[in-house]
Parts: structure tokens; sequence; C-alpha cells
């Protein structure tokens, strides 16, 4: 990519047409596509470890994923709920099929399947 092709991409990705920002990091949160497939597939698959059930998993950022944990005018992480049913699957050692979300924070479909692994300790 040139130098002028990488300040169009970004510009298309994150302005509107006026040159305003499309989104505020200030005031809205969201997981994308990328972030739920790589914490679902990549950091929670322990299918490698010798001894997976040793192993203690602690979710941490800078913004609560539950509601319950915020402040009353914080807003929700968009697609939290997403986020929350695989961290659900992957302590329980379920399967789960998360169905696609096609808006502007959209993912894909998710299936998922941490029954070999079983159970996991999800300490916070």
């Amino acid at each position: 990519m040139t130098t002028f092709d990488k300040k169009t991409y970004i510009q298309q990705k994150f302005y509107m047409n006026s040159g305003k920002p499309k989104y505020y990091g200030i005031n809205k949160y969201a997981f994308s596509n990328q972030q739920l497939k790589w914490v679902a597939n990549k950091a929670l698959n322990f299918s490698s470890k010798k001894n997976p059930s040793q192993w203690q998993i602690l979710f941490i950022s800078h913004v609560p994923l539950y509601a319950s944990m915020s402040l009353p005018n914080d807003p929700l992480i968009v697609n939290s709920s997403v986020m929350d049913a695989i961290i659900q699957a992957f302590k329980n050692g379920n399967s789960i099929d998360i169905l696609e979300r096609s808006d502007k924070f959209r993912y894909d479909f998710i299936h998922l399947n941490y029954e070999k692994q079983g159970k996991m300790n999800v300490i916070g």
C-alpha cells in the first residue's frame, strides 16, 4: 500500500464523509468480530496444554463487561453479550452456536465446542 492508500482506507473506515469520526471511543465501546474470534479460538484454546484443568483464567479490561459493574451513565460494550456467552461456554465446558449479527458492529456465526477441554476455572 502506498501512503495515499493507507490514508484513504483510514478515512473510509473511521470517518464519515463530513470528516467527523464515525465513533467516539469515549462514548462507544465494542468487541469486534476479530476480537471475539481471537478470544474464542486462540486465547481460550487449551487443547495443546498438558494439564488444562490446572490453569486459571483472568479477563482484564479497562471497561466493565457487565452493566452491573458500570457507573449509571456508562455505555454498555457492544457485543458484550457475545463475549459473555463465549466465557460461559468456556467456563462450563459447553458447546455453543452464536448467531451472526449484521449491523455496523457485525460478527460472523461462531460455533464453539469446549466439551473436550471440559470445565475451566475462570477466576475473574
